[in-house]
């Protein structure tokens, strides 16, 4: 069975790697938590978290939160 996901994409994001984020006249590290694979999208997503706060986002979400920052 083939796979073709895009590793290098998928290797772009590391578990304990810090995102920093905007959001209410501040800026927020983010820590990713876990790295999975989504079928439906054909990419990586992940779970990062703050204190009080966690969600699932994709690479590009990151990367769009990311820009804000």
């Amino acid at each position: 069975m083939s796979d073709n996901r895009d590793w290098q994409a998928d290797m772009e994001r590391k578990i304990g790697e810090l995102v920093q984020v905007k959001g209410d006249n501040m800026r927020y590290d983010w820590t990713i938590r876990l790295k999975k694979w989504h079928e439906e999208t054909g990419q990586s997503i992940y779970f990062i978290t703050r204190p009080g706060y966690e969600g699932w986002f994709s690479n590009a979400a990151l990367m769009d939160k990311e820009a804000e920052a």
